[in-house]
């Protein structure tokens, strides 16, 4: 794509020329994901990935600045090889994950965590999926709980996996196509946050679709 072209074309800059001297102007790239390094097809380009390795090799330090969560990220990088100590992202990599709610420095160390409050979450998920306690289901009753469920989706992301009551379409193409950590249905709320306290490490936060 033209996006891979020109952020191909960029990474040339910080790269040795076949001539051994230098053009080098800087030390590290910041670089996000979605419709920079990813295609439109969410895979990064051999092109793109070549060019990544020559800057690494160079002596650059490349890490990511994006919207995904730092397992997406990861597995983003992992279409072109470009996971892993050597690569370009990994849990020993600094990176800035989930817009800024997400943040690690060198060695992969936690620089900084955002967590939503609980009560914000139950919130959420009742007003979305139209129950104070159980899940319902969205059987059509003359309400619109029922349009409102299958229209929407919601997911809580903790850590390793995302969080949330119902499988849906969008949840599905969430993990498949775009690498987001895959989405465990809870059966009610109160097991959707207990579990997520417990299992997940708590709340980075909601994403809905």
């Amino acid at each position: 794509s033209s996006s891979s072209s020109s952020i191909s074309a960029s990474l040339e800059r910080f790269v040795p020329s076949a001539s051994g001297s230098s053009t080098r102007k800087a030390d590290c790239l910041v670089l996000d994901l979605d419709g920079t390094l990813l295609n439109r097809d969410c895979l990064i380009t051999p092109h793109t990935a070549e060019a990544l390795r020559d800057a690494v090799a160079a002596g650059v330090l490349v890490f990511i600045a994006t919207g995904k969560a730092r397992p997406a990220a990861i597995r983003a990088a992992a279409t072109a090889r470009l996971d892993g100590p050597d690569g370009i992202v990994s849990r020993a990599h600094p990176g800035v994950f989930l817009q800024g709610l997400d943040v690690y420095g060198r060695g992969g160390g936690a620089l900084y965590k955002a967590h939503m409050p609980m009560d914000v979450v139950r919130e959420a998920f009742e007003r979305v999926y139209q129950t104070s306690n159980g899940f319902s289901s969205g059987s059509n009753d003359g309400g619109d709980g029922g349009s409102r469920a299958m229209a929407m989706a919601l997911t809580a992301f903790c850590g390793d996996e995302c969080a949330t009551l119902a499988a849906h379409p969008f949840l599905e193409e969430l993990s498949s196509k775009y690498h987001e950590p895959r989405s465990v249905a809870w059966g009610s709320v109160d097991e959707l946050l207990q579990a997520a306290a417990a299992s997940f490490g708590g709340f980075g936060t909601t994403g809905g679709g």
